[in-house]
């Protein structure tokens, strides 16, 4: 029996994308809630891209949007960017840590 090829549909890889991104966020709202000081975005990087939970360029786009979105704050202080997470951020993790799934669910 022949197999058919897999066709990519590039709307399900822009939203597979798009929720491994929200992911990637959540990683690093998670991190910094959990500190209980403003940590440096190079402290950040190093702990992520040492684990290898993403690359740097997907990191840096992590912290664009979620500086964006006003859920992390950034100040600079002697030429290091601390990062602390804002309100927003916390309300956001609050408001996830709320939804309960009890098996996991697959596209498949």
């Amino acid at each position: 029996m022949k197999q058919e090829p897999l066709q990519t549909n590039p709307a399900n890889i822009d939203t597979l994308n798009k929720d491994v991104l929200i992911f990637y966020k959540l990683i690093v709202l998670y991190m910094l809630n959990r500190a209980a000081f403003p940590i440096t975005k190079a402290q950040v990087a190093d702990f992520i891209l040492e684990k290898e939970y993403m690359d740097f360029f997907t990191l840096q786009q992590v912290f664009a949007e979620l500086s964006a979105s006003e859920m992390i704050s950034t100040k600079s202080i002697r030429n290091r960017t601390h990062l602390a997470i804002t309100e927003e951020g916390r309300e956001t993790l609050y408001l996830l840590s709320l939804i309960h799934i009890s098996e996991p669910t697959r596209p498949y």
